[in-house]
């Protein structure tokens, strides 16, 4: 029967919005939308789903001709007029007014997009036929758009902090609202809805990011803002530590394409790390949650029944919060201060953002033609579809997982990239540094080649100084005996082999005269003193004076060893002992090692943990990947040690370098003169107002310059 009542009520709204709806029900769609209606969350549907306003006995939903609740009973008009219309109270810092009746030229219609009835149908999402229509000021042709919550209709300064704080929101304008049309079922959702849903909330942050912060210039359609100096930075231009904060988190520096600077300056990355932080924001200040936008009191009743329950079983755990949470939300759709959590953190997020939309305005003119409306009212569906989701996560009996990748961690197979643009440019990058690390490895292998045929040709033409004998003197003396036979058994080892080789020929030959014969090299070395020689004597074949086999088999290969050069390979080989040829490393240039590591994190992993049977005598777990996680990859180091070198600078590094390099620049000391200046030319005009003031009063000059001398004597500590 519910089911039936359900599909009627689908026809009828499908059918009523088919045809053209006369001036009532326009005018009660926008107040519907515009959150008028109902109290704090709107009315319930046609099927009977209660969307958890919040309703009170002296207001009534139906409104008068200028937007104003009509009252129910005579006290409550009489509270009604006493009061201008005010409705009760402050909910968290956001006063919601009942006199507001919106203008003709603040909101503009909008057409329905293709998937407007499967939300609605499918996820109980309806979205508003109404935009924000830009600010009507006759000035802003000329002097551009105001930058600031005063658009907003803030009336106080901004949001810094994302924990905490209030905006108070005053009567020239409201962002309209989502309506959440279907109430929550006693029994689970299945994943398909959470999917649907979580997909739904990524691509509307996308579709964010690319509108509002991936503009390009329309005459040379680029997107790049302008390079700055070597000791300027645009991270360094009125953007907040948290921004810097949670850029730092979900992000890393490509520092063979622009590092850290790049990550603002390209259109690609941009938007890429728009979309990202503000991932995190949700992630803390709403997924995070026990309960997004609970009372005070239903929040502490969840605070202490998790405190209780910390060492309990996870699953279990959640059992009974999933419990608590419905019973604390009595079968209503949205929490008691939704709309008002909602509001408060959309104007954070909106703070947070609004040095960067700076920047952009400062840029492209395609920047500044969009209203700081239209961002608010996109990032407040972000934020209040985030809200519906952890409440329909915080309704379920089962675990849900977020998993973060780190920055700069390689792939995995959990993670889905998102962007190839940003992997192509850093792979061409990484590309252009191999082959420049290569060219330095050939000059520098080339010289020490060429050095040592030049210190082989010296020792070939017997150039070397020996002791002259007893004649106390040194003599150069042509030793091409031993030089001559230490270069035949090294000429075709190889090069780090000569050196060993040269040596004890030179020492063999050391008291070796002109006409000396070098002794072979097969032969035992003259006997040490202290030290007994080796005995060579076959004594199983019983002969005596003769070499064993083993020992002249393996001075022959010893004097055979040679070397060889791979064709164009460029590196060289050598044979071991056993005959095997084998590379010189010594000599082989070997690439660095090339990965796809993590550079820019989108949307965490979502994870749904569904035991098998009963909770506590589960038989398994059912785990579901709902969505994985959308990273961005650039061409980094695998090889070890290597992702420790390009973890640095860390964005705190690079703005404290830019922050101290910038005092170098000469504008930098031109602004301090100038500020100077600005301070000196304040004081001057002050001091001439008070002495004319003084002049005036006393009616001579000598006598206001006597005043002014007695007054700022003893300032400095003389008497007057």
């Amino acid at each position: 029967m519910r089911r039936t009542s359900g599909r009627a009520a689908i026809q009828r709204r499908s059918s009523r919005l088919l045809r053209t709806p006369t001036a009532t029900e326009a005018r009660s769609e926008r107040e519907e939308s515009l959150g008028l209606r109902g109290g704090a969350a709107g009315d319930a549907d046609d099927d009977g789903a209660n969307d958890s306003h919040v309703h009170d006995p002296d207001y009534g939903d139906d409104l008068d001709d200028h937007g104003r609740s009509r009252p129910r009973s005579r006290a409550a008009g009489n509270a009604y007029r006493a009061s201008k219309i005010e409705l009760p109270g402050k909910v968290r810092g956001v006063t919601k007014l009942a006199n507001y009746r919106p203008m003709d030229y603040e909101y503009m219609s909008v057409e329905k997009s293709d998937t407007h009835e499967q939300k609605m149908v499918k996820l109980g999402i309806d979205e508003s036929l109404l935009a924000p229509a830009p600010p009507h000021d006759p000035l802003a042709k000329w002097i551009g758009p105001r930058r600031g919550l005063v658009e907003l209709s803030v009336t106080h300064d901004p949001v810094r902090q994302l924990v905490g704080g209030s905006a108070v929101r005053g009567k020239l304008w409201r962002p309209t609202q989502l309506r959440f049309r279907n109430a929550w079922p006693d029994g689970e959702l299945v994943d398909d809805w959470y999917k649907m849903v979580y997909l739904d909330l990524y691509l509307r942050t996308r579709r964010f990011a690319n509108r509002y912060f991936g503009v390009t210039d329309r005459r040379t359609f680029m997107g790049d803002l302008p390079t700055l100096g070597r000791f300027d930075s645009y991270w360094t231009r009125g953007l907040s530590d948290e921004f810097m904060y949670h850029a730092s988190q979900v992000a890393r520096q490509d520092n063979k394409c622009g590092g850290w600077e790049q990550l603002l300056i390209s259109p690609e990355t941009r938007p890429l790390l728009v979309q990202g932080i503000i991932a995190l924001v949700l992630q803390n200040s709403v997924f995070d949650k026990l309960l997004f936008g609970a009372s005070d009191k239903a929040q502490k009743v969840l605070d202490d029944s998790d405190a209780l329950t910390i060492r309990m079983d996870g699953y279990q755990r959640t059992d009974l919060r999933s419990q608590t949470v419905r019973a604390l939300m009595m079968h209503n759709t949205l929490t008691e201060f939704f709309w008002p959590a909602v509001d408060t953190l959309t104007t954070q997020i909106t703070t947070l953002m609004l040095p960067l939309i700076k920047m952009l305005d400062a840029a492209f003119p395609q920047s500044r033609d969009t209203s700081l409306r239209c961002i608010y009212q996109d990032l407040h569906h972000i934020v209040a579809e985030a809200g519906y989701l952890s409440i329909g996560i915080r309704q379920s009996r089962t675990i849900f997982r977020f998993s973060w990748p780190e920055p700069g961690q390689s792939w995995d197979m959990d993670q889905d990239h998102s962007s190839g643009a940003v992997y192509d440019r850093s792979k061409a990058a990484a590309a252009e540094e191999d082959r420049e690390h290569k060219r330095l490895w050939d000059e520098k292998h080339k010289a020490t080649l060429a050095e040592q045929a030049a210190r082989a040709k010296r020792l070939h033409d017997g150039k070397i100084k020996v002791p002259a004998g007893g004649a106390g003197g040194e003599r150069v003396a042509p030793a091409t005996n031993a030089a001559t036979a230490a270069l035949a058994s090294v000429r075709s080892r190889p090069v780090r082999a000569m050196t060993a080789d040269v040596q004890q020929g030179h020492a063999t030959n050391t008291n070796a005269g002109d006409g000396d014969a070098a002794p072979p090299l097969d032969t035992p070395g003259p006997r040490r003193r202290g030290r007994p020689r080796r005995d060579t004597t076959n004594k199983s074949s019983g002969e005596t004076g003769k070499e064993r086999p083993a020992t002249r088999e393996a001075s022959r290969r010893r004097s055979k060893s040679r070397k060889r050069t791979e064709g164009g390979a460029g590196f060289e080989t050598a044979r071991d002992a056993g005959g095997t040829t084998r590379p010189d490393w010594d000599h082989m240039y070997t690439p660095p090692s090339r990965v796809a590591n993590v550079q820019i994190v989108m949307a965490p992993m979502l994870q749904r943990l569904t035991p098998h049977g009963p909770i506590g005598a589960a038989r398994g777990v059912t785990q579901e990947k709902l969505m994985l996680a959308q990273v961005v990859y650039y061409c980094g180091r695998g090889d070890q040690g290597a992702e420790y070198a390009e973890a640095g600078p860390t964005l705190q590094q690079h703005v404290s370098g830019r922050r101290r390099a910038s005092w170098l620049t000469p504008r930098r000391w031109f602004r301090l003169l100038a500020w100077l200046l600005s301070r000196l030319a304040c004081l001057a005009v002050l001091g001439f107002a008070v002495f004319s003031g003084l002049t005036l009063l006393y009616g001579s000059a000598d006598r206001a310059w006597e005043v002014l001398q007695a007054v700022a004597a003893p300032l400095f500590g003389r008497e007057p």
